[in-house]
């Protein structure tokens, strides 16, 4: 009796816990919706494409440093994606590619100032990359730069 008396006890718990977040989760929901709008569906799904590139980026460089997905990427072999410095400085860049991505996902979602801080961070994207293209490969700019320079003249455009 006591372990069944804890058992309804717990799905009780859960059950309250599971009902918050989905009251949580409704209020959330809406709020980007609402929020959504103020943006052309355009370069919403544009710089939604942008934050799914940088969370591949990131899993490719912090995660899956090593794959053989990853050394095609970069041009790389696994032996020298298995360097240890290699692997630190991957690291270190694949957060600043989340950090971006977390950025981008703030305006979309959550921020009132969504279309500055989009821009910014487009903007700040794009210099990187040609910056990247300039100091290594051609193909970093295009890689990384073509994409965030669609969102950001989709985000120049007004719509009616």
């Amino acid at each position: 009796r006591d372990a069944q008396a804890s058992f309804f006890c717990f799905l009780s718990i859960l059950f309250i816990i599971v009902n918050k977040i989905c009251c949580h989760m409704d209020i959330l929901l809406r709020r980007v919706y609402m929020n959504r709008q103020r943006l052309s569906n355009s370069t919403f799904v544009l710089t939604a494409m942008v934050v799914i590139e940088f969370i591949f980026i990131f899993y490719l460089e912090t995660i899956a440093t090593t794959s053989a997905l990853t050394a095609k990427v970069f041009g790389l072999t696994t032996s020298q994606l298995s360097d240890p410095t290699v692997q630190l400085l991957f690291r270190n860049q694949g957060i600043y590619n989340l950090a971006i991505a977390i950025i981008l996902l703030y305006a979309l979602f959550i921020s009132r100032h969504k279309k500055d801080i989009i821009t910014i961070m487009l903007i700040f994207i794009i210099v990187v990359a040609v910056y990247g293209g300039y100091s290594s490969d051609w193909m970093i700019a295009v890689k990384q730069g073509i994409l965030p320079l669609v969102a950001l003249i989709s985000l120049s455009i007004k719509c009616k």
